[in-house]
């Protein structure tokens, strides 16, 4: 299922479409703003966000940064195909395949 909402760039700025805003899927935006987002950033949704920032000061493996992603996603309704955690600790790369439940 195709989730739409506002577009955004890559520096999470809204994009316009000769004035107006884009709208467009949102799916991996989405999953872009919960990788981010702490805890509690969500006013509607306190218990939502992963937090990276968290975990990139933190010593925690590979293995458990894919786990408690996974998690995150499951709770905000994605079914989760595959997470590729990739890089150093304070620069790692996140891929995530993942399609939002209908």
């Amino acid at each position: 299922m195709i989730q739409t909402g506002l577009a955004l760039d890559t520096d999470l700025e809204l994009r316009f479409d000769d004035g107006d805003f884009k709208i467009e899927d949102s799916s991996n935006q989405e999953i872009q703003l919960l990788i981010k987002a702490q805890k509690g950033q969500f006013y509607q949704w306190p218990t939502t966000g992963f937090g990276i920032d968290s975990y990139r000061n933190a010593s925690v493996n590979k293995d458990i940064i894919k786990s408690d992603l996974k998690q995150e996603l499951q709770n905000d309704n994605f079914t989760v195909e595959e997470i590729v955690v990739g890089g150093d600790i304070d620069q790692l790369l996140i891929s995530v395949t993942a399609e939002r439940n209908k």
